[in-house]
């Protein structure tokens, strides 16, 4: 049986990435989560990989396209206490 997003299981800023990137046609996205467990319950820790994929103009240099993910859309979604200097960033 799958939680509800009302269930507290899963952080609603998990169903924003979700949310967010559905919207953006030609946008693949993961999202890799470290748990730890604690009395049955699951505790997310931090985010360890974001890996996106866009669809782009050749107009846009891969560098810049890189950084308007980044500050636009990563930074925004993803809660600054789930980022960490261990964090790795895929973005193409």
């Amino acid at each position: 049986m799958e939680p509800s997003r009302g269930s507290g299981l899963i952080p609603r800023w998990v169903y924003q990435i979700v949310e967010y990137f559905i919207v953006l046609i030609g946008i693949q996205t993961q999202v890799t989560i470290e748990y730890k467990h604690d009395n049955g319950a699951v505790i997310p820790l931090r985010v360890d990989t974001v890996v996106v994929s866009a669809q782009h103009s050749e107009d846009i240099s891969l560098e810049d396209l890189r950084s308007e993910i980044m500050e636009k859309i990563v930074k925004k979604v993803i809660p600054e206490n789930m980022r960490d200097d261990k964090t790795v960033y895929h973005v193409s």
